[in-house]
């Protein structure tokens, strides 16, 4: 796993962003039932499509690529590069980035919504 975040990776998230203490699949989300934020973690727990609603092409694909940034993937695309830091990647297959259940869920998820909101693919 990295322990090293790209700089500003979660500035296109939500106005929160994850404290330096969560793990770096961490991220705040406005928690509509209570002031402030709600702390989700692609790794630990498995999203609703509830919990996305509202989040943007940009929101989604961060999100998604973040998940598989932290399990070691290299990526290839000029977006993705300029994005995250390939520095210490060690997986150049999809195939085999070793997700746990929840990320894999959440993955599926996201592209889900991705899709439904005809985001681009990159």
């Amino acid at each position: 796993m990295r322990h090293v975040l790209s700089c500003g990776l979660f500035l296109a998230l939500l106005s929160g962003a994850a404290g330096a203490e969560e793990p770096l699949d961490c991220v705040d989300q406005p928690d509509s039932a209570a002031i402030g934020f709600t702390t989700i973690c692609a790794g630990q727990e498995t999203f609703e499509a509830s919990q996305l609603q509202g989040w943007t092409c940009d929101q989604l694909w961060n999100l998604r690529n973040n998940i598989l940034y932290t399990e070691g993937y290299c990526f290839t695309s000029a977006r993705a590069k300029a994005a995250f830091d390939n520095t210490g990647c060690s997986v150049h297959s999809l195939a085999e980035v070793p997700l746990n259940e929840h990320q894999k869920a959440n993955i599926k998820l996201v592209e889900s919504l991705e899709q439904q909101q005809s985001c681009p693919t990159d």
